[in-house]
């Protein structure tokens, strides 16, 4: 069996579920935020700029032209999901978000998360080689059957000049 490589199956990054989700809760957040009591604009500007990070950085991860690359962006994605969580319960506990409103955006965060990690981690094990990727010995001399010794793994000597430590 052919493996396909993760990144020839990409297309567009509006198909992939977790992009959507990322953006409908990036969508919500931003109205909630919009709606919320005056005060702490500074706070909210950079729950803005994470909770917009998170389907940015998958779609930007998605246009990448390798597995590592696109895992990377997908990394920073999961980082501003935690960061985003953060500042949600910063502003509920200031006041600027209702209770309930946070509960429903945390949920969010909370469905998102697992699909975000999963999606992290087709990427990452796509980008392993396939085969057994452990050096072979060679025999440099092929007059000579036996294998030649690594000096790596050839018994060092004992003995040392530094004092032991049961010497005064």
């Amino acid at each position: 069996m052919t493996r396909v490589a993760y990144r020839e199956v990409m297309q567009d990054f509006r198909q992939l579920r977790v992009w959507q989700q990322a953006h409908g809760l990036a969508a919500r957040t931003l109205m909630a935020t919009e709606q919320a009591r005056r005060g702490n604009a500074a706070l909210k500007s950079q729950l803005a700029r994470s909770i917009a990070s998170i389907p940015a950085n998958i779609a930007e991860g998605a246009a990448q032209s390798s597995n590592p690359k696109y895992a990377h962006f997908l990394s920073i994605a999961l980082g501003s999901l935690t960061e985003s969580h953060n500042h949600l319960l910063l502003l509920e506990a200031v006041g600027a978000l209702t209770p309930q409103t946070t509960a429903d955006l945390l949920r969010e965060i909370e469905a998102l998360r697992p699909a975000l990690i999963r999606l992290h981690q087709v990427v990452v094990a796509a980008t392993k080689p396939t085969h057994d990727a452990r050096p072979t010995t060679q025999n440099p001399d092929p007059h000579n059957p036996r294998p030649t010794t690594d000096q790596s793994t050839t018994p060092r000597s004992t003995t040392t000049n530094s004092p032991s430590a049961d010497t005064p």
